[in-house]
């Protein structure tokens, strides 16, 4: 989370971090980050007392969100990563292992590093944006079902959704906190979409 308000203090964009569910008072906007496992981040949501109020915040009250990472990953119905758990199902998505397409190529995972994405849709997350070189650092894939609301792609030995963009809902598989410039005008944006 720091990475995110060191963000928004260079934009000058008030933020604040929540740490309990009764620190969730009339948000305009909320940031879903991810850092680790599916497991270990649907885990430490579920059992934080958070779930409840976000769905209400975002599905009823229509409050935008954007997931980072694991973050937009949890957001899916599913995760391959442990197939056990549950996502939120805030969006019809399966999120699944990257694996080679090209069998004489070899797929290193993580995926790390920059990468250009692809725009596949208008998405005002990524308006004004002059580079398309985002960072990543992941190991799967969040397929959307029948792919309506990815707004970018990426390739890396096949493609994956880089962003998707549905409704209030937003997601980047990238690391816009770590994405220099082309990182700051995307959260730039979200705050002012």
């Amino acid at each position: 989370m720091a990475a995110f308000r060191s963000a928004y203090q260079k934009l000058g964009i008030a933020s604040e971090e929540v740490n309990k569910p009764s620190d969730l008072k009339n948000p305009t906007h909320i940031i879903l980050p991810g850092v680790g496992s599916f497991e270990v981040a649907i885990d430490k949501l579920n059992s934080s007392g958070f779930v409840g109020p976000l769905r209400n915040l975002v599905i009823q009250k229509k409050i935008n969100i954007l997931g980072v990472c694991v973050g937009f990953q949890m957001m899916g119905k599913s995760s391959e990563e442990m197939p056990s758990k549950k996502g939120l199902g805030w969006i019809d998505a399966k999120t699944v292992k990257m694996v080679n397409k090209d069998e004489g190529v070899k797929l290193n995972l993580p995926h790390m590093g920059w990468n250009s994405i692809i725009r596949k849709l208008e998405c005002p997350l990524l308006d004004g944006i002059e580079s398309n070189d985002f960072y990543f650092l992941h190991s799967y894939n969040v397929k959307i079902n029948g792919q309506d609301g990815v707004s970018s792609i990426c390739n890396y030995d096949g493609e994956f959704t880089a962003s998707a963009s549905i409704g209030n809902i937003f997601g980047t598989q990238f690391h816009p906190e770590k994405s220099h410039s082309q990182g700051l005008r995307l959260l730039k944006n979200f705050a002012l979409t």
